[in-house]
């Protein structure tokens, strides 16, 4: 194989270094990292409500008296819901 320049070769070197080219794929670069921020951002947001809902159970079942508080059920539920929306999300 020759590392001599031909007429394909020196034209893919032309495209590379053409500043459309390179605008057009830093746009594309820039709008994915958006994108996979965005997606982030929801999976931290749906992770924080499943971690709100177990410690509230939690601290549910450290309560010393546990006629003073709402029932248990009310919590599992709650902790159930946030998963479920977590995982149809992912």
């Amino acid at each position: 194989m020759s590392d001599r320049p031909t007429p394909e070769t020196d034209a893919l070197d032309c495209e590379l270094h053409n500043p459309r080219i390179m605008q057009d794929s830093y746009s594309e670069m820039r709008d994915h990292a958006q994108q996979l921020e965005r997606e982030r951002d929801e999976a931290r947001e749906n992770c924080k409500s499943i971690v709100e809902r177990a410690n509230e159970l939690i601290a549910r079942w450290d309560q010393p008296s546990w006629k003073d508080t709402a029932p248990t059920a009310g919590f599992i539920n709650a902790l159930r819901d946030a998963v479920k929306v977590y995982e149809e999300k992912t």
